[in-house]
């Protein structure tokens, strides 16, 4: 592969750059759709009997302390070791690793680098020995979307199986 010259490594980093602004604001979108269903599902336990009392409680939690509490209703409700335990239990550690994603990107900051092909976030101070960065390919984000999406058709499967 040749070097690029100056104008097209910018127009590939301004290319590349509008790609992942689509990217990364897809999940967002689709983070903030996956915490809504958590909550909805966290306020509507034992058949919505504590709508009431759980809607306010459940509005005011963030998106993990919303998947602690479902989980505490899985294992108030299911063995570990059955299906639907087990079930749950892969569906609370994707939400879980959702989590830690999302907040890595909103809290970094992103560059792009036309010539390995990555879009790039940093987290920490420059002048940090703590700061690191994790570079994503365009098609690593667009999988990220996808798996947010799917964990929201996932956690509404498991609801319509084995309610809570």
């Amino acid at each position: 592969m040749r070097d690029l010259t100056g104008i097209e490594a910018a127009e590939l980093r301004e290319a590349m750059e509008a790609e992942a602004v689509t990217h990364l604001g897809r999940m967002l979108l689709e983070f903030s759709r996956l915490d809504m269903h958590l909550g909805l599902c966290a306020c509507w336990v034992d058949d919505g009997a504590q709508l009431d009392t759980l809607t306010p409680r459940i509005a005011k939690m963030a998106f993990e302390a919303r998947r602690v509490f479902l989980s505490k209703a899985v294992a108030k409700k299911f063995a570990p070791s059955s299906e639907a335990g087990k079930a749950y239990a892969t569906w609370l550690a994707g939400a879980a690793e959702a989590r830690l994603l999302r907040n890595r990107l909103v809290h970094g900051r992103w560059g792009v680098e036309p010539h390995t092909g990555h879009v790039v976030n940093v987290v920490g101070l420059p002048t940090s020995p703590d700061q690191h960065s994790q570079p994503f390919t365009l098609k690593e984000l667009a999988a990220h979307v996808d798996h947010l999406q799917q964990l929201q058709f996932e956690l509404a499967r498991l609801r319509k199986l084995w309610p809570l």
